[in-house]
Order: structure tokens, then sequence, then C-alpha cells
């Protein structure tokens, strides 16, 4: 109902009222904007390596990565341990350079370690997702999959 000139309540009509509400179904809804995720979730225990790019990890060698609250990576790499600096904004990720030890490695072992070391010089970016932390390339797409 609407008020008329004098007050009194008349009945909208049914074309009037579905043109009402044609029209607010055309009004823009407000976009909630995305809250950054908090860097200091990434800290805390070591991060067990799941997949590296599309390929999953050796069952008995798991890399693993911790960041420190301190602006630290360190971990292991399936032969050498690592770390080196990180710098966390918001879902800004860079990781490195890491520094890591000598060990050779050959085989499946030493070329999982390489592209897992990789991966982590070209990580601009994290998200979480459940329990799962993805580090990601500039362009969003998950380099390195990771689990607590």
């Amino acid at each position: 109902m609407r008020p008329q000139a004098g007050g009194r309540l008349t009945r909208m009509t049914l074309p009037r009222r579905l043109m009402l509400l044609a029209g607010l179904a055309l009004l823009p809804i407000p976009a909630r904007a995305a809250t950054p995720p908090d860097p200091r979730l990434l800290t805390g225990p070591a991060w067990r390596v799941e997949a590296i790019g599309a390929r999953g990890v050796l069952e008995h060698v798991r890399p693993s990565l911790g960041f420190t609250p301190g602006g630290r990576v360190q971990g292991q790499g399936g032969c050498n341990g690592f770390s080196g600096p990180y710098l966390a904004e918001g879902a800004s990720l860079r990781i490195g350079p890491v520094a890591a030890t000598m060990i050779g490695c050959r085989g499946a072992i030493g070329d999982q370690e390489g592209r897992f070391l990789v991966a982590l010089t070209e990580v601009r970016g994290w998200r979480l997702d459940g329990s799962l932390l993805h580090l990601t390339s500039a362009e969003g797409a998950t380099l390195i999959r990771l689990a607590r």
C-alpha cells in the first residue's frame, strides 16, 4: 500500500510491484572487502610438504618448512637442511634467498629437493584452505601444498 494525497493508503498494482522488484534486483550488492590473511598463521609447528607443483612427494622423504615469528624460514629438503629470510605482508609472501647444506643427493630424492628449493624462490603469495597451506606464484597458482 502507498499513501495518497489525502493520507489514504491504496494498494500498489501487481505490475508496479513487479517493476519495483525488478529494479531492486538490478541494484549492485556491495562486495565485502576480503580480510587479508594474518601472516602469524604461518608460524608454529613445521609444515610438511604434500605436493610440489602438480606432483606429490615421496612418502619416505617429505620436505618440511617452518616459519619463525622473526621472519626466518627453516626446513629440510630431503637431504639438506636450509634456512633463510621471508617477508609476509597480508597475502603476499617472498622467501629467500635460502642457504642449504651441501650433502649430495641422487636420484628421486635429489630431484624432489631441487624442485622444492626452486619453487621456494618463486613463491609470491600464500593462502590457507582448511588445514592446507598453499604457497602460490604471482598468478595465484599453487607451487607448493603443505599440511601440518
